[in-house]
């Protein structure tokens, strides 16, 4: 049985080093993508154009000094073109109300005004220009009708048979004036097309086409009150194919609400993850609550902690501090630029990652470290002189992995797969070192706490095992955009708790007390006030495990975090330093002295810290170095607290003797 294990063990340390065969790229890709663009969106900044009283030009040179990159322009609808003074539209029925209209223009003495009809009529060549360009790839034929061009008259006139909501909702493209507004002004630009729910494959590529006829974007970012992509969801296939035609980027909008996210675009990064760029935004209101300071770290934390490389800038329309609205826009912009270029960035030319991913023979190695891993565990259970019980256990899992390769489901089989190792190896460490937990006595304090630190070195490069696996089996150019990632994360922090239980219940911990014996104790109030703290505890983990929002943060958390990301680089996560690597110092003190109920807690506490550091990897669009460090400040911060604790500890427990 021991040359088994030794097998198992061996195995388990070759799927770490061949993990690094795709690791590796994924960190040359990382680092070598730093090139940020700090995006102005064009509508709030002709509010801020006319809030200041400047010349557009001339405020868009001041801030493009600053730090602006990118100029983004939102389709059009007719509203906001007539609100603008381009066009003026009527209905029908407006029209013919209008007494001697027709005898005044002219123009329009032979023509039938239909009631049930709107009338758009168009004040200047730029727009005739873009309703001649998007109306045939916006309204189906028939329902559009140009009964009057602008280059033979005093202006142009349109019939359009659409719905109401058609003026208020529908985009009618992009005006060239503000196309040509970013090529002057040095500028790359990017367009904001509004989805449309009638466009099929043919229109979808119609106006693929028309959108870069004039300039090829430097990214589409797609918007709307839709919320999806253009000609989501019938003209899906299709704009994927114009999107590889025609070379473009998409921008991916991150959101803290997955309801929230935009389906097209999320079919998109799955399926070609090589022409996406992440893209973080913040709207005016939220805008308008927040100090510029804090805005500035939020856009900062997203560029080096998440893999956003676009950030939507909207101007500040406010004075903030005293000081002129124009100074904080120029101080804001300036700071996030130094900032970034402090942080090894470069502004501006921002790109999609490139395409990488594990290679099959990797995946078949790390699959049988995993599955080592599982027998590893399993050993617990089995008697020494029953070794074929324990082969088959590790065949197992590479059995599963193959069925699920030959029928196709490999990508799921990777996930599968990778939620397996964490779940394993984030419990195997505590198993492991079981027996030596029963093995310590009341000696020095020192003994003791250094024992503690050695358990928790021992026990999280067991569960890096996990990490590294993770990393190695998830790293692609769709996870680290979002697109793909590890699912189960509170499956991943609730199993290794259970399982380590299990263990410890069936072997017995501390000895010569078991679980069972445990479960008999008298049971005071503050045993069940304990128990309920503990769920509530629990509970919290579980709800706020993942990208979660505020709403579930603690009071002053954010301050926090704040504080913790710049002292620290890489703020460690607080179920590590706070609870999993404390729990795991003061283990030996409790075992010690035989404080059972007490070691139980600690042992499932340190478990949850250490699937937790899993969770860290899992975070796949978060720089590996960035996990790396975070995991290193959770280590050494929680040898420090623990120390302290288990001095505290140790006084109140010597007293109670």
């Amino acid at each position: 049985m021991k040359k088994i294990r030794a097998v198992l063990w061996l195995l388990v340390i070759l799927s770490v080093i061949v993990s690094f065969w795709n690791i590796v790229p994924r960190y040359r890709v990382e680092t070598g993508n730093r090139n940020v663009d700090i995006v102005l969106d064009d509508a709030s900044f002709r509010d801020y154009c006319r809030l200041i009283g400047k010349d557009e030009k001339e405020t868009l040179a001041v801030l493009k000094k600053s730090g602006v990159t990118t100029l983004s322009v939102q389709e059009d609808r007719l509203k906001e073109l007539q609100d603008s003074g381009k066009v003026v539209c009527w209905t029908g029925a407006q029209l013919n109300g209008i007494d001697g209209f027709k005898d005044n223009t002219g123009l329009l003495s032979n023509i039938d005004i239909s009631p049930g009809k709107t009338y758009v009529m168009v004040l200047n060549p730029d727009t005739d220009s873009q309703l001649k360009k998007y109306l045939p790839v916006t309204l189906a034929p028939g329902c559009y009708k140009e009964l009057l061009d602008y280059r033979n008259n005093d202006f142009g006139l349109w019939e359009l048979e659409a719905p109401d909501y058609f003026i208020n909702e529908t985009g009618v493209g992009f005006d060239p004036a503000r196309i040509r507004l970013a090529k002057e002004s040095g500028l790359c630009l990017i367009l904001r097309p509004e989805n449309r729910d009638n466009l099929d494959a043919e229109k979808t590529k119609a106006f693929i086409d028309a959108m870069c006829s004039d300039a090829v974007p430097s990214c589409i970012v797609f918007g709307g009150m839709k919320n999806e992509a253009l000609g989501f969801p019938g003209g899906m296939d299709q704009l994927i194919k114009s999107i590889g035609e025609h070379k473009l980027v998409i921008g991916d909008l991150e959101v803290s609400n997955k309801s929230l996210e935009q389906r097209g675009v999320s079919m998109i990064t799955r399926k070609m993850p090589g022409s996406v760029i992440r893209l973080i935004s913040f709207s005016p209101l939220y805008l308008s609550k927040l100090h510029p300071e804090v805005v500035m770290d939020k856009y900062m934390l997203a560029v080096t902690d998440r893999n956003i490389r676009l950030l939507y800038f909207r101007p500040f329309l406010q004075c903030i501090d005293n000081e002129p609205i124009e100074k904080v826009n120029a101080d804001f912009l300036e700071g996030l630029s130094s900032g970034l270029k402090n942080a090894g960035f470069s502004i501006g030319g921002a790109k999609p990652f490139s395409d990488f991913g594990p290679p099959l023979w990797m995946l078949t190695l790390v699959v049988l470290g995993i599955s080592a891993g599982f027998a590893l565990y399993l050993n617990e259970f089995i008697p020494d002189d029953k070794p074929g019980i324990l082969v088959l256990c590790a065949l197992a899992l590479p059995a599963a992995f193959g069925l699920l390769y030959a029928t196709g489901h490999v990508n799921g089989a990777v996930k599968v797969f990778a939620l397996i190792s964490g779940i394993i190896f984030s419990s195997l460490g505590l198993v492991v070192f079981r027996k030596k937990l029963l093995s310590f006595k009341d000696e020095k304090f020192l003994n003791l706490t250094g024992q503690g630190i050695l358990i928790l070195l021992g026990v999280t490069a067991i569960t890096l095992t996990a990490a590294v696996h993770v990393t190695a089996l998830l790293s692609s150019t769709g996870s680290m955009i979002a697109a793909e990632g590890l699912r189960g994360v509170k499956l991943l922090l609730v199993m290794p708790a259970l399982l380590v239980i299990i263990a410890y219940a069936v072997k017995g911990f501390p000895e010569p007390v078991s679980f069972a014996q445990v479960m008999k104790l008298p049971v005071s109030l503050w045993h069940v006030l304990l128990v309920l703290f503990g769920a509530l505890a629990a509970l919290m983990v579980l709800i706020r495990s993942g990208n979660v929002s505020t709403e579930y943060r603690l009071g002053g958390e954010d301050k926090i975090r704040a504080l913790l990301d710049k002292i620290l680089i890489a703020r460690p996560r607080f179920k590590e330093f706070l609870l999993g690597n404390p729990a795991l110092i003061l283990l030996p003190i409790a075992a010690a002295r035989k404080r059972f109920a007490t070691a139980w807690a600690l042992v499932i506490l340190g478990v949850i810290g250490q699937a937790d550091i899993v969770d860290t990897f899992a975070h796949l669009h978060t720089p590996l170095v960035w996990s790396v460090l975070r995991t290193f400040n959770g280590v050494w911060i929680g040898i420090v607290i623990g120390v302290i604790a288990g001095a505290v500890y140790w006084k109140l427990t010597q007293e109670r003797k």
